[in-house]
């Protein structure tokens, strides 16, 4: 198993949100700052906010309480990869094209579709931790209330806990996995060529 770490951020209040706004046209547009892995802002990434709600967690009915909704307290803010020219397929910047070429026989990208792929990838883990947050979230809201039935009968206190344990680990893993992913993709953006194969021979010749 992968170390952990305790990530603990100073999470903003509305009143913080509210003063940094002071003052501020109407018109202004908010955007964001996303870190890549918990805490380190080098590898972030630049975002726009586009909505703001608050999540709703359902309460099924019971024998004794008819289904009900209640909101968290906290506010969640949606952000949104900022304008731009987005590949369709994999939902992300495309990038330059353009083929280096030079002295060293350097011709077209190496990255266009190793690059896709990868960051098409990373981009499909990028909501799975948050997403295994809140189903943790609502099975804890669900058993505070006693509202796990065991199909057999039985007490839903330890099963409950292995499957948090579980989803913890998937979060967590996703998480890594993700950052792994945006790693590469960000390698590979910066690869610009690749040698051809007439120059792939002659360098082995010549070695």
């Amino acid at each position: 198993m992968a170390d952990t770490f305790e990530h603990v951020p100073q999470v903003w209040t509305a009143g913080q949100l509210r003063q940094a706004l002071d003052g501020l046209p109407d018109d202004t547009p908010i955007y964001l700052d996303i870190a890549e892995d918990p805490g380190d802002f080098d590898g972030s990434r630049d975002g726009v906010l586009v909505d703001a709600y608050h999540e709703e967690v359902r309460w099924p009915s019971t024998d004794d309480e008819p289904e009900r909704y209640e909101s968290e307290k906290a506010i969640t803010l949606s952000a949104d990869w900022k304008p731009g020219t987005y590949d369709q397929a994999a939902d992300h910047q495309t990038p330059d094209t353009e083929g280096a070429h030079g002295e060293s026989g350097l011709t077209g990208t190496v990255h266009g579709n190793a690059f896709s792929k990868v960051d098409g990838l990373a981009a499909v883990l990028e909501p799975l931790p948050e997403s295994l947050k809140q189903i943790s979230r609502a099975l804890r809201h669900l058993e505070g209330a006693q509202m796990i039935q065991m199909a057999g009968g039985g007490v839903p206190g330890e099963p409950v806990s292995a499957l948090l344990r579980a989803l913890l680990n998937a979060q967590q893993a996703t998480a890594v996995a993700h950052g792994h992913l945006r790693e590469a993709a960000d390698l590979l953006s910066t690869m610009r060529g690749y040698l051809i194969n007439d120059d792939i021979e002659d360098a082995g010749t010549t070695a």
